[in-house]
C-alpha cells in the first residue's frame, strides 16, 4: 500500500502553505547554490516511512574530495584516490580518482540530491517538475517542489528546499513500481555551506583488522555500464555477458542490487560472466527493446557476439539466483 506523508509527519511540526512560487527556479537555485559552494557538510536520516531510518554524513569540497558515511560503507575521494570500506566484511579497497568515478559515489536515491555539488547536471534526468508552494516551519520558509522520474512518472521525488540557504532540508522518495512500493523520506539534521573541513577530512584510515582487497580483486566483479565495452571484455576474457536491464522506479531492481550482487557467492560468478547494468529507460533502452525486455529486473544471458542463451526476470534470493546463473557455465 503505498503510504504519503506530508511534511509534518517529516518533522513532527505544524505547516502550512503560505504561497505559490516556481518550481523550476527553486530546483535551478538548488543546483546553482551546491555548484558553486566551496564546501557542504550534511548529516541526514534516511529510510522508509514504516522503518527505522539510517543516518548518513557526507563533507564534500572542491575540487574534486567527498567523504560519505553511510550504514554500510565508508567512501573517501581525497583527490587522487578513492577508497570504498565494506564496514560488514571489514575490507576496503582503493582505485585512482576519475571525474566519473566521482560522480558514481551519489548513484543511491538519497546520495544524488547532493549530486549537484560537483555535477551541474544533476536533475537534467528529470522527467516533469510541479510547484507545491511554499512551506513554514521552525522558522524557514521552504519551496517545495516534485520531481518525476522515467516515462510514466514511476519514481517521484519531493523536495523541500530552505529559502535561507537554497539548500534542501528534506525530501520524500516514492518508488510507485507495479512489483513492489518503496517510500523513502530524508531529514537533515545539518546542512552547512562553506565551511571549514579541514584536510582529515579526506584521509581514509582503515581499521586495525580491515583487510585490503587489490585493485584485481575488484576488477574481477566489474559492472561495466557501457554496452561497448562489456561485449569487448566478453570476447578478451571468452566470458558470458550478465546484462541487468533496470530502471530508477524499479522496487525490486534495488532490492537485488542490495541483497543479492554484494554477496561472494554471486562475486564468484565473475569466472564466468562479464557483469553490465543498463538503464532500459535511458542508455540501455535500445538493447532492451532488441532483446524483448518489457519487466524489471529481467537479467539477460548473452554470448560474447550478443546470442541470447537464457534470463532471469524478477527478483530472485541470493542462493536460487547464483544456482541459475550455474547453469550455463556448468
Amino acid at each position: 500500500m503505498r503510504r504519503i506523508i506530508g511534511i509534518a509527519v517529516l518533522a513532527g511540526a505544524a505547516v502550512f502553505v503560505i504561497a505559490r512560487g516556481s518550481g523550476s527556479e527553486a530546483l535551478s537555485k538548488f543546483v546553482t547554490t551546491l555548484n558553486s559552494a566551496k564546501s557542504l557538510s550534511v548529516t541526514y536520516k534516511v529510510g522508509p516511512v514504516d522503518g527505522a531510518p539510517a543516518t548518513v554524513s557526507l563533507e564534500l569540497q572542491k575540487p574534486n574530495m567527498a567523504r560519505i558515511d553511510t550504514a554500510a560503507q565508508l567512501l573517501v575521494a581525497d583527490g587522487k584516490t578513492i577508497t570504498v570500506y565494506d564496514k560488514k566484511a571489514n575490507q576496503y579497497y582503493s582505485k585512482p580518482e576519475t571525474a566519473t568515478d566521482l560522480n558514481g559515489l551519489f548513484g543511491s536515491d538519497d546520495l544524488a540530491i547532493w549530486s549537484g555539488f560537483f555535477d551541474s547536471s544533476a536533475f537534467s534526468n528529470v522527467a516533469s517538475t510541479k510547484d507545491l508552494g511554499t512551506v513554514n516551519r521552525r522558522g524557514q520558509v521552504m519551496d517545495a517542489l516534485q520531481l518525476a522520474y522515467g516515462k510514466e512518472g514511476r519514481k517521484v521525488e519531493t523536495l523541500y528546499i530552505s529559502q535561507n540557504d537554497n539548500v534542501a532540508h528534506q525530501a520524500e522518495i516514492v518508488l510507485n513500481d507495479p512489483q513492489g512500493k518503496d517510500d523513502t523520506i530524508l531529514n537533515a539534521s545539518n546542512v552547512e555551506i562553506n565551511g571549514n573541513l579541514g584536510a582529515d577530512a579526506f584521509t581514509f584510515q582503515a581499521p586495525s583488522d580491515a583487510k585490503e582487497i587489490s585493485l584485481s580483486d575488484l576488477t574481477a566483479s566489474k559492472w561495466y555500464t557501457n554496452w561497448d565495452e562489456a561485449v569487448a571484455a566478453a570476447k578478451a576474457t571468452n566470458r558470458l555477458i550478465l546484462v541487468d536491464f533496470y530502471t530508477d522506479w524499479c522496487h525490486w531492481c534495488k532490492v537485488l542490487d542490495a541483497q543479492v550482487y554484494p554477496t561472494d557467492k554471486f562475486k564468484a560468478e565473475s569466472k564466468y560472466f562479464v557483469f553490465c547494468r543498463l538503464n532500459a529507460e535511458q542508455e540501455g533502452e535500445a538493447l532492451a527493446q532488441q532483446y524483448g525486455v518489457n519487466a524489471y529486473p529481467t537479467i539477460d544471458i548473452l554470448k560474447p557476439d550478443g546470442t541470447k542463451v537464457g534470463m532471469i526476470e524478477g527478483f530472485e534470493p541470493a542462493d536460487q539466483f547464483c544456482a541459475d546463473l550455474d547453469k550455463y557455465h556448468n
